[in-house]
């Protein structure tokens, strides 16, 4: 299915009875990989609906640079059109930015239990080397003298770029605007009762970070998955159900 929020068309899918469960996926990614989740639960007791970001999946990209704030408008929309009051979030990497967004806003009601995994959101002190820095620098100012220009800068930036940079295409700038936003302040914030499942091997956003998240939630709980990494309900998905499945005390 299909809806329209700021001239951009949204693709999303919902199954199942009983109440709301938004499914929130996380950067590069898109409703298809956390399709195990939204089964499981659809088929345990709740109304799932998951949906692809603009820019992503089946959904075509924003009209403008997004932030997070622009995705959690779009969010909040949709839950207003499918009369949604107040719903439970499983979020995934970038989609956690959006959830932690969503349970602060307006009266702090919209958002029930998070569920957060490889949760994205922690800023971390750079540790790119002096070249990278330079190269950086180099390339901004090499962009504003036109084509030529921009050509010196994407060659520049291919070599100190991340994987996530360097496949973003046409969402390169919704990236930088995203990965730059610092939403720390916020989390003290959220009294949401909250679980953290991290993945131990996750180096996208390395179990450090759910840590401090969870120090600073203060109504938080962080289980870790051995052998996992930033994909966690993927590659460990009975240890990962079962630990939503109490969090969320699904009935079987």
């Amino acid at each position: 299915m299909y809806a329209m929020f700021n001239r951009s068309k949204v693709y999303y899918q919902e199954a199942g009875t009983g109440e709301p469960l938004l499914i929130l996926h996380g950067w590069g990614a898109s409703s298809e990989t956390m399709k195990s989740l939204f089964i499981h639960f659809a088929k345990h007791g709740r109304c799932v609906k998951v949906l692809d970001f603009p820019g992503f999946g089946l959904s075509e990209p924003p009209p403008a640079v997004w932030g997070t704030d622009e995705y959690t408008e779009m969010v909040l929309a949709f839950l207003s059109e499918w009369g949604w009051k107040r719903t439970d979030i499983i979020a995934h990497s970038f989609g956690a930015r959006v959830a932690v967004k969503l349970a602060v806003a307006g009266d702090g009601t919209k958002a029930g239990k998070l569920l957060l995994t490889g949760a994205a959101g922690i800023k971390r002190k750079s540790s790119i080397p002096l070249y990278k820095t330079i190269i950086s620098k180099v390339g901004k100012v090499a962009g504003l003298f036109g084509p030529p220009g921009k050509w010196v800068k994407d060659a520049l930036y291919s070599v100190i770029g991340s994987a996530d940079y360097l496949s973003a295409g046409s969402m390169r700038s919704v990236l930088v605007k995203v990965v730059n936003e610092n939403i720390e302040s916020l989390y003290p914030a959220v009294k949401n009762e909250t679980l953290l499942i991290w993945g131990e091997d996750d180096s996208a956003t390395p179990l450090e970070d759910g840590r401090k998240m969870h120090s600073l939630l203060p109504n938080s709980k962080l289980e870790t998955i051995p052998s996992a990494g930033h994909y966690a309900f993927a590659e460990k998905p009975e240890q990962f159900i079962s630990m939503a499945d109490r969090f969320f005390g699904t009935k079987k």
